[in-house]
């Protein structure tokens, strides 16, 4: 629940993104990142799906969504969002980061689902596409997490 004023503050927010004409997908990503700020996970997850219903999605969606499920611990939810998120953008060399993103949802789902084996896969993947972009902090941060699970 929030105050009365905070409801405002948001309403206010919100009007202002869709009056920024931005299409539905984008719009939506914008305002669900937008309540997950405002820890109104719920409210965004809840936008997400009903765009999912609506309209085919992009990558962007599914991960979104992923990570929303992950942080209310509904750990089956987010590594099947980030499956579809991997399906969508698996063969787009182009996006290197966004990969790497979803690889570490999906290395991380399957780490809190027991299966130790697909999260050092998944967490190898992202670290190839990290060290590729130059990102060392992200690259040292996976190494350390394979040794603790071998």
């Amino acid at each position: 629940m929030v105050s009365d004023a905070k409801r405002k503050e948001i309403d206010q927010s919100l009007e202002n993104l869709q009056k920024e004409g931005l299409d539905l997908e984008i719009q939506t990503l914008a305002i669900a990142h937008f309540y997950q700020s405002e820890n109104l996970n719920a409210e965004a997850i809840k936008m997400l799906e009903n765009l999912q219903e609506k309209q085919t999605v992009g990558a962007e969606v599914y991960l979104k969504l992923g990570e929303l499920y992950e942080v209310i611990n509904l750990n089956s939810l987010a590594k099947e969002q980030y499956g579809k998120a991997w399906k969508t953008i698996k063969d787009k060399p182009e996006e290197m980061e966004k990969k790497a993103m979803i690889q570490m949802g999906l290395a991380t789902t399957n780490w809190g689902a027991g299966e130790t084996e697909k999260a050092i896969f998944w967490f190898s993947q992202a670290k190839e596409n990290y060290a590729q972009l130059e990102m060392l902090k992200q690259v040292q941060q996976i190494e350390k997490t394979i040794e603790e699970l071998q």
